[in-house]
């Protein structure tokens, strides 16, 4: 059944991303599901496009019987809430857009459980036909905090069931869904490997996306330039395509040496803005590897969405190192920025480019403490400094001080940097430069 989406990714050529593919079209041919976890700007909706639009696609991996399947691609963001009626709704309008279906029910007004037989209904109509459906569901992770989420995956098992098992899901979102905590009903269709995660684009995908690159602008590059571009950005899609913009602006010079290149590329708000958003999709502890590597030359555990995204890679003698030259110096310049402090009278402090409020006393508490970096202030020091009034600071005690710095560390947190270090049975000491951080673990 052809799909009336216009997707760029119709276009795209039937090898694309060929790997997960071929996982994903195993888990459909079992009539299974599988989820697709991606980090911002890594293609997860371009793969999921290819799967709903892209004819080549069905030719390589379904030429004997691509009338047996029908594809119907939803987007959970369009959705105009995160209820569950709401997502039935989505998805009937999508079946009847792309199926001409006339079902006769009027969606608005109708409660969950109406709307669910609506559902089956228009999969009733289709079923007739003995095709196995296909449902790409794409920013599934809009559901991720949804209370009703474990009650939405039951009903799509359901449905399946129904349905004599000839429904499979491709769920795609950030980050990962832990279904069995949710739905052990909905973990018995899944496939194994349940999880596909999207890593890096490899090199014939990634010298494909600059060649459309190239169409789309009407520009040229030439190969060694091609090359470059992939080896900053580490193929990942939109480091990738922001570094084209960037030569096609004349904003970077690929003639010059790479150190210089980066810096280029690095220092350009577009850059940073990306590489700020696969940041944001790490764990702190995950955070904390990465500004590691290589300093710590041992790789992150096999779990590790590290190492699952393809963002740290381990060399041929075992080192793990970051998988490319640009996000390696946006984690160099994060943690430098991040293990800065700054006093901003009266009451604020500066942390690279973040501004933190602080309470009085907690900002005449870390004032005490930068006068001299590195070197231990005792309790009854910070006391005489922190508490002026005489009445006051008689009855303070270094559980007291123990509060402050607890709410001191909420705010002014760094992932894997202590700034204040307590000494036990004497006072506090402040390391706040990224020369003398230790990181820790």
């Amino acid at each position: 059944m052809a799909s009336r989406h216009h997707f760029s990714a119709a276009s795209y050529p039937a090898t694309y991303r060929g790997r997960e593919v071929e996982t994903i079209v195993a888990a459909i041919r079992a009539r299974k599901s599988i989820l697709i976890s991606g980090l911002a700007g890594m293609g997860k909706s371009h793969l999921v496009r290819f799967l709903a639009s892209n004819e080549n696609f069905r030719q390589r991996y379904f030429s004997e019987d691509s009338t047996d399947f029908a594809f119907f691609f939803v987007d959970c963001n369009a959705m105009d809430s995160q209820g569950e009626g709401s997502f039935y709704r989505t998805i009937i309008t999508e079946l009847r857009q792309q199926t001409g279906l006339e079902t006769g029910h009027r969606l608005q007004g109708m409660t969950n459980a109406e709307l669910l037989i609506a559902l089956k209904a228009c999969l009733d109509s289709l079923y007739q036909e003995r095709i196995t459906l296909v449902f790409i569901l794409d920013r599934f992770d809009k559901f991720h905090r949804n209370e009703k989420l474990g009650r939405i995956l039951d009903n799509l098992r359901h449905l399946r069931d129904y349905f004599a098992r000839r429904i499979s899901y491709v769920l795609a979102g950030r980050g990962e869904i832990d279904v069995a905590s949710i739905s052990e009903e909905f973990e018995d269709l899944l496939y194994y490997p349940a999880i596909i995660y999207l890593k890096p684009l490899a090199p014939a995908d990634a010298e494909g996306s600059i060649e459309r690159y190239e169409r789309e602008y009407n520009v040229a590059l030439d190969r060694q330039s091609k090359q470059k571009l992939i080896r900053y950005s580490g193929g990942y899609p939109r480091l990738l395509r922001a570094g084209c913009e960037l030569v096609r602006e004349g904003k970077v010079n690929l003639a010059t040496g790479e150190a210089e290149v980066v810096r280029q590329l690095i220092n350009e708000p577009h850059i940073q803005a990306i590489c700020q958003k696969i940041w944001e999709g790490l764990s702190d502890k995950d955070q904390v590897a990465l500004r590691l590597v290589p300093a710590d030359s041992s790789a992150p555990k096999d779990h590790s969405l590290l190492l699952q995204h393809a963002l740290v890679t381990i060399d041929q003698n075992g080192l793990a190192e970051i998988f490319c030259p640009l996000f390696e110096a946006f984690v160099r310049e994060s943690a430098e920025l991040g293990l800065s402090l700054q006093l901003a009278p009266p009451n604020k402090v500066q942390m690279g480019d973040k501004l933190v409020s602080l309470t009085p006393l907690e900002f005449s508490f870390l004032a005490c403490l930068l006068e001299t970096p590195e070197q231990i202030r005792a309790y009854d020091e910070i006391i005489e400094q922190v508490y002026p009034d005489v009445k006051v600071k008689r009855g303070v005690t270094p559980q007291a001080l123990a509060a402050i710095v607890k709410r001191l560390r909420e705010k002014i947190h760094v992932p894997g940097h202590d700034f204040i270090r307590n000494v036990r049975g004497v006072g506090y000491c402040l390391y706040a430069a990224p020369d003398t951080a230790k990181m820790q673990r």
